[in-house]
């Protein structure tokens, strides 16, 4: 009889075991591998969102080294064509100068003063406005301020065409020597030069009267 009731208790005890403990612990096996696997998903998860994280910032970094780059360059492209335009206006303005000292220099004189002038009238104009809007009066409704400022701008259009005439000129002249057989560029070259030089002769004698006037 013990041996029966032996027998039965290891019988039960089995059950229990695989009915109870063996669940149980296979559910709490599966629970702490679960539960390992989230946490290695989430430090992966982490490692990611950093990785990605550094990449954006590296991405940005270049992006704005790019832009700080390519701003550095179009300076520098700006600063070396304003450069070569100084460079080639005063080149210009060398040409022009030695050929009208050469060929008519009363009219190079003149241009030269005329921008002294025109500087000058600037100046005055600007100190009339100013009083004139001390005493809250409009310049443009000003009879002397509107006569000085048509003054100052006859004087721009006068030098403007002798500007016109002495390029007219030189670029005849160039031509001339291109073809020597052209008298008509020669011609044309002191026909311009001609009519400059009345031109100044006729400003100077003009604003030598209105500086009578004063």
């Amino acid at each position: 009889m013990k041996v029966i009731g032996i027998g039965c208790l290891i019988i039960i005890l089995a059950q229990f075991i695989l009915l109870v403990i063996v669940p149980w612990a296979g559910a709490s096996i599966c629970e702490f591998e679960q539960a390992r696997q989230e946490r290695i998903a989430k430090r992966n998860a982490e490692k990611a969102e950093k990785a990605e994280a550094a990449r954006r910032a590296e991405e940005s970094a270049r992006r704005e080294a790019e832009v700080a780059a390519r701003s550095e360059r179009e300076r520098k492209e700006r600063e070396a064509h304003a450069a070569a335009e100084k460079s080639a206006a005063r080149e210009r303005e060398s040409k022009l100068r030695t050929f009208a000292l050469k060929e008519a220099p009363i009219l190079w004189k003149t241009y030269q003063t005329l921008a002294d002038e025109i500087e000058a009238q600037n100046r005055r104009i600007a100190n009339l406005a100013t009083a004139l809007k001390d005493f809250d009066r409009d310049p443009d409704e000003d009879a002397d301020y509107i006569a000085v400022s048509r003054m100052r701008d006859d004087m721009i259009e006068t030098r403007k065409s002798m500007r016109r005439k002495i390029e007219d000129a030189y670029l005849a002249y160039r031509k001339f020597q291109a073809t020597p057989g052209r008298k008509e560029y020669d011609e044309l070259r002191r026909k311009l030069l001609e009519d400059g030089i009345r031109e100044a002769e006729a400003a100077t004698r003009r604003y030598w009267n209105m500086a009578e006037e004063k």
